[in-house]
Order: structure tokens, then C-alpha cells, then sequence
């Protein structure tokens, strides 16, 4: 239900001389964070007509919509507990009061950066200006941000909305990469038919897994992914090598893990399939990530991603 997470510390070696031996150092930076956790369903039910006449068809149409309201519910939950930029309080009937964690949000924990120094920090930008050449390239901005924690290590991604392609190609900066289903001569450009250079499921650049719509390239330092799920004018920037820096939370208990079933008999003839799921998600490493939104000067949680969503 909480962990603490620890920050690498600064120092550097004592002077010795001949007879001398180092006085024991403690490496003691550290913040703690906590996760929610809720439950949600979705269910149909059949009576002894409609059961007995139930399709396979019908029936796997029943199941598709159930795993897909699961993986809606997922998503958005996910992504509310990043937006949000505030620190928030869950009752747990178990541990009571559970102080659950942004990102870095300007508070009052101070994080280690490479030159030795600690300050407190802020990892919710925002752009006022759209995206562009010159003053108005926020991947900079953005890279300089992860990488001066020596908790960070590359490659970094940004997850940016589908209204942010646009303006992201158009930068002088992008590196574009090659399309795997394009075979290029000094002639001509064919065709290779069988190779999707997508990434609507999993793809694997440079070693590491992406997931979204599309590899848009590089940029300063910072491969883009277009993902349809951000909102509009936002993107989700993460250090790969710093290891995940969102926790999910379930039940210890096996039987309340996961997505599992549950069936009912209402009265002998009114029958319901439920799927039930019980988890929820937090901050785990308030610096590995960023957000950024694009414009407007200020940033704002985006509508409906405000944690704890009502739905």
C-alpha cells in the first residue's frame, strides 16, 4: 500500500593519508509514496430464452466489450494518476490515511541533480506557444529536465497527443526513421509488402519496447510516439532507465487479482456474467517522468483526467 523510495545521495571521497580511515557516510534522500486502490465492473446478463438461443457470436461480443471497458478503465486511471499534479489523501479501510504522490510538483522534497546540488523541483511544464523552431522546441527543454537527475538514464520517450504530430514533424530538429515497408533504390521507391512500421501494438526501437499509434523519431534527444489516448495538447515524457515510475496496487489475496469472473443466479431464470476488477495506480518515482502541456503557459490537469476519476 506505500513504499519509500529512495534517492541516490551526493558525496565524494575523504582525504586520507597514511594511518587515516573514512568516517561511515549514510546515503538517506528518500520520499515516501502510497497507492489507491478501486473497484470497478461490467457485467451482462441472459434469462432461459435468450441463454438458450445465445450465439458463440453473441456471446464473444459480450466478452470483447467487457475486456474492452477493462482496458478503457485501466488506461484512464492510469494516465489520472500522472496528470494529476496534486498530492491527495485515500482512505484505506486497512492503513487509514494514505498521502498519495505526484510527480515532482514543487513541493517541498529536494532531489539530487548531477552537479552535486539538491533543490526541489517541478516536473509539470507547460509551453504557451505551439510547437516550432527555434525558442518554441520544448525537447530541450524537456531532456535537460530528465537528465539532470543521476537517477535518469536514456533512452527517453514522450508519449504526445495525436494534435501535437503535426507540429513535431514539422521541426527541423526530427530525425525521422525508416520505414521498414519501403524498399529504396537510386531508381525507384517500392513497396515491401507484410511490414507494418506502426506501433498500434508493440515495437522495439533501439532496445526497448514502445507501445501507441506511431514512432513519429527522434527529436534533441527525446524518440516521439504518438499516443491517440493523451489529450489534446499534452504529452507524457519518461526515463526509460530509471525503471518504471508508476505503481499499481492490488489485494494480496490471488482470488481478488487481476480481471476474474464472477456468475450469479438471480432467481432461477435472470442469470449475470460479471468481470470484476479491483486496483488502482500511483506516482512511484516522482522524477523518472514529465509532463508537459502545450499551449498555454500554466499547466492544468487535463478535463476528466482529475484523480480519483468518479468513473
Amino acid at each position: 500500500h506505500q513504499l519509500r523510495h529512495y534517492l541516490p545521495g551526493y558525496t565524494t571521497l575523504q582525504p586520507l593519508d597514511d594511518q587515516g580511515n573514512p568516517e561511515p557516510q549514510i546515503e538517506d534522500g528518500y520520499f515516501d509514496v502510497a497507492f489507491p486502490i478501486y473497484g470497478a465492473g461490467y457485467a451482462f446478463g441472459t434469462n432461459r430464452v435468450s441463454r438458450a438461443l445465445m450465439t458463440v457470436e453473441q456471446a464473444n461480443r459480450q466478452i470483447a466489450a467487457g475486456f474492452r471497458a477493462d482496458s478503457d478503465w485501466i488506461r484512464r486511471h492510469m494516465l489520472a494518476s500522472v496528470f494529476t499534479n496534486t498530492t491527495r489523501t485515500y482512505d484505506d479501510d486497512a492503513f487509514g490515511d494514505l498521502t498519495v504522490q505526484p510527480l515532482a510538483s514543487g513541493d517541498s522534497v529536494t532531489y539530487v541533480k548531477r552537479d552535486g546540488t539538491s533543490a526541489t523541483d517541478t516536473h509539470y511544464l507547460a509551453q504557451a506557444n505551439a510547437i516550432a523552431d527555434g525558442s518554441d522546441n520544448p525537447f530541450s527543454t524537456i531532456y535537460t529536465e530528465l537528465d539532470e537527475h543521476p537517477s535518469n538514464s536514456g533512452p527517453y520517450v514522450a508519449y504526445v497527443s495525436s494534435s501535437l504530430v503535426t507540429s513535431i514533424e514539422a521541426l527541423t530538429d526530427l530525425i525521422e526513421p525508416d520505414d521498414p515497408s519501403l524498399i529504396t533504390s537510386d531508381t525507384t521507391t517500392r513497396l515491401l509488402i507484410g511490414l507494418n512500421p506502426d506501433v498500434s501494438e508493440h515495437e522495439m526501437v533501439q532496445g526497448f519496447m514502445l507501445f501507441g499509434q506511431r514512432y513519429i523519431g527522434r527529436v534533441n534527444g527525446v524518440h516521439v510516439v504518438e499516443w491517440s489516448s493523451i489529450p489534446a495538447g499534452y504529452m507524457v515524457v519518461q526515463s526509460i532507465g530509471a525503471g518504471s515510475f508508476l505503481g499499481r496496487r492490488e489485494y494480496p489475496s490471488a482470488v481478488l487479482s487481476g480481471l476474474f469472473t464472477e456468475f450469479s443466479d438471480v432467481d432461477g431464470n435472470t442469470m449475470l456474467n460479471r468481470w470484476i476488477r479491483y486496483t488502482g495506480f500511483g506516482v512511484m518515482n516522482r522524477v523518472a517522468a514529465l509532463v508537459m502541456r502545450i499551449g498555454n503557459g500554466s499547466y492544468a490537469i487535463p478535463a476528466g483526467y482529475t484523480a480519483p476519476l468518479k468513473v
